[in-house]
């Protein structure tokens, strides 16, 4: 459960968790008689905005696409498909469709690693041995599951990718309910994953065990009984979303492949799960409204039941046609056709098998929010009574198109979208004036064109004061058009209230901040949310205190930066340090415990701090530590350490426990620093000898009242002075002895004078006695 932050840390909020109580009632099934008939709906003429190129362009921008299970090749934003699984985790990805005997990494074969079953909460046995591929996610492998005490016979579980953010106050509302219309969560947390050696969350589900909807679809011939088994889709998801929405959940994972048959009757639809991944993740564009298609999968916005809303008419628009018009376009065209056309001409073609749900569809995709059916709205549907009509916004158009990215744009938000696609040529037609001009002249509106110029200007001579200009100057022009779009920066597009799971995201695909970052620092969100200061969407948007993550940025020392940001605003988010690399921290009350755990398999010449865990420690705690993080980057190892320990001594003290033998001999392996700074060699010699007796006990306090003793440290003082006083004392000595022996001194003269005298008296001695011996 996420903690708050008080005293010099405030709570950054970042969940949405609006609800919809509307009520809703059962729905009837199609009687034979109604009519199945082919509709035709006309589109607006696509040929004003198709690519010029005459087909689709090999180069339209970081997207790419590739097949879903519902056969519709539909695009995800440059995330690589997702995230890329690291070298340990392409095992954990491809495991699903290799043979049992295959299963093992190269290592682990070479150390004949057992594929042991897993307990979860001591009851849940995971068969890492025996994936099932049928109930896979995006997000989250497959693995048959058994309930050891016999209660619940038909269950999987989900692995999911270590590090992706889950949502875990969801599944504490929903664990072990059985709500209608949803897959029943029966157990979650974290465990020891073989098949790639280290510690990821687990989600264990019931099986449904009449099998995907889309799948059934394929092999379905008659259309009759695909429209019933659609009638039972609306049924279950508007159950669910009843349910989900009286607990202020929004699922944000509907779509075709993600939708189940209860049992082999075939009667009964649930969905699927969406906890293993951020909102939106892992949905198709399609599924996405105009504005969180247009973002990076992992900077989606967490959404409200409006989302849901549209992808729930996404997905009936998928059931009712053998295929979508808009199959094999990318992602650019999908877009700009929504824009243009709108989302209900993009999606529904020649091709229905019925058009039983047109109304109902049409209702539920509509690219203006407050114009979008939400579940009364569904009831009167379904029970055929009459619905008021929403009046419809027209966008405006201009009288002539502008030519860009492969396409004649007529409306602002169609050039938006594609200057960040192609982002040098965008920056080429601000600064050569094409873009004013055609703003000015051709699109001609009473919003933008009046006062475009004026901004540009302004945004113009603020970014030529920042580095990275043409960036800057893009990424703000572009709100400017389009001021619901994403904050676009570089490589980056992420919706504001969604920063906390785009930088979440880059963290585990192992990516670059740096982007991310510069926009923060480039004050591009307050930006933003001064342009739709007046704009309704912002009524639905949590805020991320930007000021404060800027605060963070602008500091290089232990405990900020990029690292702060990420645990602060996620509180679910596990320490990425590369000591706990194979371990799951998503407590602070579970650092120091596993620190000491993990000790055996560190080189003790490592130091037990590093930022991740000063970062970690500063989000996470109740109190501020704002004066224990500063001295923990200190050059000097002495006073690094010796920062260390008064951290985690307040750590046991705060989250225990009594004792950390392991940590604690880690740590004093590395004190030979902080006795030396001591002056007295007696004070050293009793550090030295008391300290191991201290280790063995485990506390670091004791040890830290003890290496960092005020009446030790006073005693090492007297101590020190009193030397210091002898030797001042012994060296004035030397110093006068060495002065009265100089040849200039009295004492020195007298002297010499007594030794010339004695010598020439010995020498004339001696001369008369060899006189005398010589006669």
């Amino acid at each position: 459960m996420a903690e708050e932050l008080n005293q010099d840390d405030t709570e950054i909020d970042s969940d949405i968790k609006n609800s919809d109580r509307d009520s809703i009632i059962d729905n009837t099934k199609l009687s034979e008689n109604d009519e199945l008939q082919d509709g035709t709906i006309e589109a607006k003429n696509l040929s004003e905005i198709e690519q010029l190129n005459d087909g689709h362009a090999e180069d339209s921008g970081p997207f790419e696409t590739r097949e879903l299970n519902d056969e519709n090749t539909v695009q995800q934003s440059n995330m690589d498909d997702q995230l890329e699984y690291g070298d340990e985790e392409e095992n954990f990805e491809s495991i699903s469709s290799q043979p049992e005997e295959d299963n093992l990494t190269s290592n682990q074969q070479e150390d004949e690693v057992e594929l042991v079953p897993v307990l979860l909460e001591g009851r849940f046995e995971i068969i890492s041995s025996q994936p099932l591929p049928e109930f896979d996610s995006p997000s989250a492998k497959a693995f048959e599951t058994i309930d050891k005490r016999g209660v619940y016979p038909n269950l999987f579980a989900l692995i999911c990718i270590p590090g992706l953010v889950t949502r875990v106050e969801e599944a504490e509302q929903i664990v072990r309910q059985k709500i209608p219309g949803l897959m029943s969560l029966m157990a979650y947390g974290q465990i020891d994953w073989p098949l790639i050696s280290r510690k990821t969350f687990a989600l264990v589900y019931e099986k449904p065990t009449g099998g995907r909807v889309n799948e059934v679809f394929k092999i379905e011939e008659s259309d009759y009984q695909k429209t019933e088994f659609i009638h039972s889709v609306v049924s279950g998801v508007v159950e669910a979303f009843e349910q989900l929405s009286t607990r202020g959940i929004v699922h944000r994972s509907l779509r075709a492949d993600n939708l189940f048959f209860v049992d082999e009757q075939r009667e009964k639809v649930v969905i699927g799960e969406f906890l293993a991944s951020p909102p939106g993740f892992d949905q198709p564009v399609i599924y996405e409204t105009i504005e969180n298609g247009m973002a990076n999968p992992g900077a989606r916005e967490h959404g409200t039941i409006m989302e849901d809303m549209y992808a729930f008419g996404v997905l009936l628009a998928t059931l009712s046609q053998r295929e979508l018009p808009c199959e094999n376009d990318n992602t650019e065209e999908i877009i700009v056709s929504k824009i243009a056309n709108s989302s209900f001409a993009t999606l529904i073609g020649k091709q229905l098998i019925t058009s039983r749900f047109l109304e109902l569809i049409r209702g539920l995709i509509s690219d203006t929010a407050k114009e979008r059916w939400v579940l009364a709205q569904i009831t009167n549907w379904l029970n055929s009574m009459p619905i008021a009509p929403t009046p419809k916004s027209a966008q405006h158009e201009a009288h002539r198109p502008i030519e860009f990215g492969g396409f004649n744009h007529f409306y602002v938000r169609t050039i938006a979208y594609s200057m960040s696609q192609h982002r040098e040529e965008a920056v080429t037609i601000i600064r050569d004036g094409k873009l004013l001009t055609w703003i000015e002249k051709d699109y001609d509106d009473d919003i933008i064109s009046p006062h475009f110029k004026d901004k540009l200007e302004a945004i113009n001579l603020r970014a030529d004061r920042a580095r990275d200009t043409d960036e800057l100057l893009l990424s703000l022009v572009l709100i400017v058009l389009d001021p619901l779009s994403p904050i676009t920066y570089k490589d980056q597009a992420y919706m504001p209230n969604a920063f906390n799971t785009a930088i979440v995201c880059e963290s585990v695909r192992g990516g670059d901040y740096k982007a991310l970052s510069e926009s923060i620092l480039h004050d591009i969100p307050d930006f933003w949310e001064e342009v739709n200061e007046e704009r309704e969407t912002q009524n639905r948007i949590e805020k991320i205190s930007f000021s404060r993550l800027r605060s963070h940025l602008q500091r290089s020392s232990y405990g900020y930066g990029i690292e702060r940001c990420i645990y602060e605003l996620n509180w679910d988010f596990p320490c990425k340090s590369p000591l706990l690399e194979k371990e799951y921290v998503d407590d602070v009350g579970k650092l120091l415990p596993t620190l000491d755990l993990v000790e055996k398999n560190i080189d003790p010449d490592t130091h037990p701090m590093d930022p991740h865990i000063a970062a970690f420690i500063g989000g996470r705690v109740r109190k501020s530590v704002a004066k224990f993080l500063q001295p923990l980057g200190n050059t000097d190892e002495a006073k690094s350490i010796l920062a260390t320990i008064r951290l985690f001594s307040l750590l046991q003290t705060e989250y225990g426990p009594e004792t950390l033998p392991n940590l604690t001999k880690w740590i004093g392996a590395h004190l030979g620093g902080v006795i030396k700074m001591y002056k007295s060699q007696s004070t050293q010699k009793m550090l030295e000898n008391r300290v191991p007796e201290i280790i063995r006990n485990g506390q670091l306090k004791e040890l830290l009242n003890l290496i960092d003793n005020p009446e030790i440290k006073h005693t090492d003082s007297v101590d020190y002075e009193e030397a210091l006083k002898t030797f001042q004392s012994a060296q004035e000595e030397v110093e006068r002895i060495t002065q009265d022996m100089a040849p200039e001194a009295p004492t020195a003269i007298l002297i010499s004078r007594k030794a010339a005298a004695i010598t020439s008296a010995s020498i004339m001695t001696f001369s008369i006695i060899i006189m005398f011996f010589s006669l």
